[in-house]
């Protein structure tokens, strides 16, 4: 195991994959804390804030999600790796679809997508919709608040 316990990087099962870093010490943690990184990062950039938080609550897992789409702007970061955007659009806007529908189309596909990989890692771990924590950056935060609306969790 890695400094930080029990460490993998995997895809998902659920409706698309969406690549993924989970810290765990323990087979069976009281709680999941999913983080979201910002626009133009990847799920690395936020390793070194949990696995401190990790190291202070050994009980508890942590998920880092990465978006499964480059950002708008096709940007790398400085050390060359994947940069993310949670809220690509995936199709152009149908005829008579306002900003605000399609807007928000994405967005809800966006969540149900999130909460497939969710849902994969809570039933493996064995911890309930409850104990689920989310928690992001910049983009990551907003999207990371609106699945959590939607699945009524912290």
């Amino acid at each position: 195991p890695s400094p930080a316990g029990l460490a993998s990087t995997q895809k998902s099962s659920a409706c698309m994959s969406l690549k993924h870093v989970l810290l765990c010490r323990q087979r069976r943690p009281t709680a999941l804390v999913a983080l979201f990184h910002g626009l133009g990062d990847n799920c690395t950039t936020l390793r070194p804030v949990a696995e401190r938080w990790l190291a202070a609550l050994p009980s508890v897992a942590f998920l880092l999600l990465e978006a499964p789409d480059r950002d708008y702007f096709a940007r790398e970061l400085l050390s060359g790796a994947w940069s993310g955007d949670w809220y690509r659009e995936q199709r152009p806007r149908a005829a008579g679809e306002s900003a605000e529908q399609h807007y928000f189309a994405t967005i809800s596909d966006r969540c149900d997508h999130v909460s497939g990989v969710l849902d994969d890692h809570l039933v493996s771990l064995g911890v309930g919709n409850e104990r689920l924590v989310l928690a992001g950056f910049s983009q990551g935060s907003a999207l990371a608040a609106y699945t959590g609306l939607r699945r009524r969790c912290l």
